[in-house]
């Protein structure tokens, strides 16, 4: 048996916060992409809907994605 061996075998942890989620949850797949993208791929569908309510300050996808881009923006060198 190699090191290998080991990290391929699945063992099941002990995991009480399962009994609160459904199978669909429990099995969801977490896009491989990046906040941003997934930030702009929303705005780019919904660019009117909320997308922060923080403090009674409310923010559309599309004021929320030109903020991200002046931050970005601003902070390449």
């Amino acid at each position: 048996m190699s090191i290998f061996d080991l990290f391929r075998k699945k063992k099941k942890i002990d995991a009480p916060w399962e009994k609160y989620y459904t199978k669909e949850q429990l099995n969801y797949v977490v896009p491989d992409i990046s906040m941003y993208d997934q930030v702009l791929n929303s705005y780019r569908k919904y660019p009117n809907n909320i997308a922060v309510e923080y403090l009674g300050r409310k923010f559309t996808y599309e004021k929320f994605i030109k903020k991200i881009d002046i931050v970005q923006k601003d902070s390449k060198i």
